[in-house]
């Protein structure tokens, strides 16, 4: 009886102990980068991440731990302009803007369709691309408010920015690079690729890659192996197109190193490819054996890769920190489906 009450008592006193706090959100953010988690289409479970280089420890879930609102369903990219993050979520159909510091909530750009990227031109303007409508959203990074909208005919996704001309990928079901001038944000030009371009870099010289994905198989639009096209930015012309093996990997886009002269790409593995070479390499940088690389990219002030692995696309991920020989440097685990990388500024 003595001991039963004496096991009773200390299990009461351990029990009033106050639990730590599981990773408590940091008052203010270090160097590092923001990891977007997509999550699942309609589950409404995306969430941002934040990797801190000084510590390599992660924070997962800031946003929702920092406002005590979900960040939505399929949050897609991450960009930071005029101290402001701007994280856009697609199926949700808003963006919501940050202060990248300490992820409080500063303000919506709602009313949007289904949002993809952000494009800063200027302190006040910036363009947001869109995946079902034919429309590109402009908005005042400054003040938060849609100014106006361009309707270039079809569906966007990504940019990039050579020779004062805005280069844009027509993804879903498409071929086409559109070509707008950055100062009346009018269409020029239209470049025929292969199927599908989906992310876009501009190189060293100035020309202009993208990495087009070859689509799915039955799709309406057809289905290829994936392809590079290097386009001259001052005459839209293609300078050369370097096809994948075959379409037995899904691709899942690239980035350049920080002189722009070599591409850094997902298929199964993590390849890399000089902009003078003309075929395809035949060997990888970093296997992707048990693994689902999910994004590739180059850190802009040090040698270092960061690679995401969206594991079995439904359960929480992890972010890899590699250097530029495929030497694993760090390991972290993430929310779902680890997508966009947004560095801190």
């Amino acid at each position: 009886m003595k001991i039963t009450l004496i096991i009773s008592l200390i299990f009461v006193l351990l029990s009033c102990k106050k639990k730590p706090e599981e990773n408590p959100v940091p008052v203010s953010a270090d160097q590092g980068f923001f990891i977007v988690n997509e999550g699942n289409y309609t589950w409404g479970n995306a969430s941002l991440s934040f990797y801190n280089e000084n510590t390599n420890e992660i924070q997962n879930q800031v946003f929702y731990r920092t406002n005590n609102v979900p960040l939505g369903d399929v949050a897609m990219s991450m960009t930071i302009a005029n101290n402001k993050g701007f994280i856009v979520v697609n199926n949700s159909g808003r963006i919501y803007v940050i202060n990248p510091s300490d992820y409080t909530h500063l303000g919506s750009i709602t009313g949007l369709v289904s949002p993809r990227q952000i494009l800063q031109l200027n302190n006040n303007t910036a363009l947001v691309s869109d995946l079902y409508d034919n429309h590109i959203t402009l908005f005042d990074p400054t003040s938060l408010s849609k100014t106006g909208s361009i309707d270039v005919g079809y569906t966007t996704e990504s940019f990039a920015l050579s020779s004062n001309k805005i280069f844009i990928t027509c993804w879903s079901y498409n071929n086409r690079v559109l070509v707008m001038d950055a100062t009346t944000l009018t269409i020029t030009d239209t470049i025929i690729v292969g199927k599908q371009p989906r992310w876009i870099q501009t190189d060293k010289n100035g020309n202009v890659w993208t990495l087009c994905d070859g689509g799915f198989p039955g799709s309406p639009a057809g289905y290829e192996a994936p392809s590079f096209y290097c386009i001259n930015a001052t005459n839209s012309e293609i300078l050369k197109r370097i096809d994948f093996p075959s379409a037995q990997y899904a691709t899942y886009g690239f980035d350049m190193n920080k002189t722009k002269d070599s591409l850094y790409f997902i298929r199964n593995g993590i390849s890399k490819m000089a902009i003078t070479d003309t075929v395809f390499p035949t060997t990888q940088l970093i296997s992707g054996d048990g693994k689902n690389f999910y994004q590739v990219v180059l850190h802009p002030s040090k040698d270092e890769l960061i690679v995401t692995n969206a594991a079995n696309f439904s359960s929480d991920g992890f972010v890899y920190v590699y250097s530029l020989s495929g030497q694993l440097l760090h390991t972290a685990g993430t929310g779902i489906n680890p997508g966009n990388i947004c560095f801190k500024e």
